[in-house]
């Protein structure tokens, strides 16, 4: 069997619903545990008494929907011109295994290897580490005015 560039898209859309699955055989539950209408719940707030592990779950389902459309665009954009060569068939299977592994661990748990922008140090969290720098156009100075 040949892969093309679109089998790999379709991976990550059954991937994408693998998750939905995932999402709702968590949520409902959840939401009846919690005692939720679901006919009341109309913001993403309403939604915060549900254990840290459904709203994972919720957030990654999310995320399936957001960057991965760059991917679907490439994809298609690729097998229509004819660039669907092992190379990009390669970097778009290695790209869905990423966005595969991404969803296991954001899943299945709250820890994050590589902070996004250097955000946190290692070995610091949050609640021990030092205060941001105030902005100029938060200091004392300013603020007298």
């Amino acid at each position: 069997m040949q892969t093309t560039m679109l089998t790999p898209v379709l991976a990550l859309i059954v991937w994408t619903f693998v998750i939905w699955f995932w999402l709702y055989a968590t949520r409902i539950p959840a939401m009846r545990a919690a005692g939720l209408d679901p006919a009341k719940v109309k913001r993403k707030g309403d939604l915060d008494p549900l254990p840290v592990s459904v709203q994972q779950i919720a957030d990654n389902y999310n995320h399936l929907h957001e960057q991965p459309t760059v991917f679907y665009a490439l994809a298609v954009y690729s097998h229509l011109v004819g660039v669907a060569d092992p190379l990009n068939i390669g970097l778009a299977w290695a790209y869905v295994g990423v966005r595969i592994v991404h969803s296991l661990i954001q899943c299945t748990s709250d820890f994050v290897p590589v902070p996004c922008c250097g955000s946190r140090r290692r070995g610091r969290t949050p609640s021990t580490s030092t205060p941001r720098r105030r902005r100029w156009w938060r200091s004392s100075a300013a603020s007298a005015c």
